[in-house]
């Protein structure tokens, strides 16, 4: 859960309403968006080659769609095709300059690629025309990709301005954690954990970072606490000979 995930949250709202186009074109438009409706439920159930094929009957209807443009954008990006995702997201800049998704997802793109400056840009870029919960995503995967290029600094700026917007965020919550204890801030990393660990969203990642920072603050009791919540809820059931209590060391 906690991996960066961040473009699959940014595929954007379908079936949105059209304003003014012609009868012909507003009824091409419908059916595209019945189509795009397909893809994303595709992409989101992991069928990759499906949503693929969805997409482009979307655009094969509707070639001015630029919302199609992002998912298939997307879906390549996921298929490990980033030259062809790159080209269907500047295709839907083409069509749309404000399109937050489009900036968003080529901003990651050209992250997982360390083009820091060229990412950079379109983060920022994105921000310009990003509201409500899009700008929490926008700002969380900012955030992420400046820790991937060590700009700590920076990285905890963008991860603090989503936790002000949604302070419970938990993707965000757990890579602000990781800055900080890279930062060696580790009493800070904790307190953030402690918060993730307690809440629904705990998971086998956020429960080992919480490990190692009790590991490296001495912890016994948060450390044998976490280790049993790990071994508990996502590790495989041990032979009976093996103590659960024993604590998980992590490296």
């Amino acid at each position: 859960m906690m991996r960066a995930v961040v473009w699959v949250l940014m595929i954007g709202t379908l079936l949105v309403a059209c304003a003014g186009p012609s009868p012909n074109h507003a009824a091409a438009r419908e059916r595209a968006e019945i189509r795009l409706a397909l893809a994303q439920a595709y992409f989101e159930q992991g069928q990759l080659a499906v949503a693929l094929e969805e997409t482009d009957r979307s655009l094969a209807i509707d070639a001015t769609h630029a919302q199609a443009h992002v998912l298939r954008g997307v879906v390549l990006m996921a298929q490990q095709q980033p030259e062809r995702a790159r080209a269907s997201l500047d295709q839907a800049l083409a069509l749309d300059a404000r399109l937050v998704s489009a900036w968003h997802n080529r901003a990651w793109l050209l992250c997982q690629q360390d083009q820091w400056s060229a990412a950079d840009d379109d983060f920022s870029q994105a921000l310009v025309w990003a509201n409500g919960s899009e700008r929490v995503q926008t700002l969380m995967a900012y955030g992420v990709c400046l820790a991937k290029a060590q700009s700590w600094d920076r990285s905890e700026q963008r991860l603090s301005q989503a936790l002000d917007l949604d302070s419970h965020h938990p993707t965000a919550l757990y890579h602000w954690a990781r800055v900080q204890q890279a930062r060696g801030r580790w009493p800070e990393a904790q307190q953030a954990l402690q918060h993730l660990n307690a809440s629904t969203h705990v998971s086998a990642e956020s429960l080992r970072l919480g490990i190692l920072g009790a590991q490296q603050l001495g912890d016994t009791q948060a450390e044998a606490q976490w280790s049993q919540a790990l071994q508990r809820r996502f590790l495989p059931t041990k032979p009976s000979g093996d103590d659960p209590r024993k604590p998980v060391h992590v490296r």
